[in-house]
Parts: structure tokens; C-alpha cells; sequence
């Protein structure tokens, strides 16, 4: 033996330290399943998050199961469904043997000119609204634009330029030191500009 051959032989039980399981990536799992379970099983195979342990639990013993929405499938001794966290949701069911964790992840409303007017639930993503306090409005407007959906709707905002004796209101409209109101109608999907003396 050479001395590279003695260095590695010593050194291997140094670099063989345990490591904790991870659930395999969707485009792994049907490999994954075929590999650990026995044949006709592997269609019951899941990888879930383990409450009890603080790890994750491989097994091919249960028949597969459908989360409903908001819903996500952990092990607490055995597979239950539970809330997604806060961060995340579940719009649709889903098979508990694909993930232990709900599918999307919640927009942020984070950035220029965004505020957050709306938490989702774990079924709905958060709602978004351009902060009319610092002079934001939409590039383009959404159904509402008090709630703006960022999974269905462009949510961007830009600076708009309001004369001195201007700002925005909650709606959108610009108010003017005489106290008139400027605001954009919509008539046959055109924009149209309107004062009003109040």
C-alpha cells in the first residue's frame, strides 16, 4: 500500500458521517418509489415530514391519498393532513405521497411601490396594492385595485407624478387643493378623464 492508500483508509470513517434524509424531487420520486419499495408498491411509496422524530419518514406501506385544498399530509405516528404553514398555500388537492408540504409558495408584495392589503389563506395567495400613500398606481389596473391577485394580475407599480397640490386617494383619484376630484372612467375598455366639483 502507498501512502495515499493509508490516508484514505484512515480518514474514511471521518468522511462517513450519518446524514439526514430529504425527500426526493418530484422528477426522483417514481425512482426513488421503484428502488425502496417491493413491486406493486411503489404506487404507495411517500416521503413525509415526521413531527415526532423532526425528520422525514420513507414508507411504502399506505395507500395513497388525496389532501384536500390548504391542506398538506405529515406523520404524527401516521399520515394525517394538517394547515400549510403561513408562508405557503394549496390551491388544488393534491396526492399526500408527492410532498409534505403545500405546493406554492405566498407572493411577497414586495416590490417597488407595493404594500400588502390582504394575508390569502392556505388556500389563496396574499393580495397586493400599490402604496397610494407614497404616489404609487398601477402600470396596469387590476379587477380591484384595492386587492390585487399577483398569481392572476400584473401587481407592478409605478411613481406617478402628481402636481404639488396633489395626492392620491385610496381609489386611485388625484385630489387638488380646490378640492376637485380627477379620476380615469372606464367606458367600452377606454380610459376616460373626468373632473368633478365637489
Amino acid at each position: 500500500m502507498n501512502i495515499l492508500q493509508l490516508f484514505f483508509l484512515f480518514m474514511l470513517p471521518y468522511f462517513n458521517t450519518a446524514y439526514e434524509l430529504s425527500c426526493p424531487h418530484s422528477s426522483h420520486l417514481r425512482l426513488r418509489a421503484e428502488g425502496l419499495c417491493t413491486n406493486g408498491l411503489a404506487s404507495q411509496y411517500y416521503c413525509l415530514w415526521d413531527t415526532n422524530n423532526k425528520s422525514y419518514k420513507e414508507s411504502c406501506s399506505e395507500k395513497p391519498d388525496v389532501a384536500p385544498k390548504g391542506r398538506k399530509y405529515i406523520v404524527e405516528g401516521s399520515p394525517t393532513f394538517v394547515l400549510c404553514s403561513l408562508d405557503r398555500y394549496q390551491p388544488i388537492t393534491f396526492y399526500w405521497n408527492a410532498s409534505s408540504r403545500c405546493i406554492l409558495l405566498k407572493s411577497l408584495c414586495a416590490e417597488r411601490g407595493q404594500t400588502l392589503s390582504g394575508q390569502g389563506s392556505a388556500e389563496d395567495d396574499v393580495r397586493c396594492r400599490c402604496d397610494y400613500k407614497q404616489r404609487y398606481d398601477y402600470v396596469m389596473r387590476p379587477k380591484d385595485i384595492c386587492h390585487c391577485n399577483p398569481t392572476q394580475e400584473d401587481c407592478s407599480c409605478y411613481l406617478k407624478q402628481c402636481k404639488d397640490n396633489e395626492y392620491l386617494s385610496p381609489r386611485m383619484y388625484r385630489l387638488n387643493a380646490n378640492m376637485t376630484w380627477h379620476f380615469d372612467m372606464k367606458y367600452n375598455n377606454k380610459y376616460y378623464f373626468k373632473r368633478l366639483k365637489i
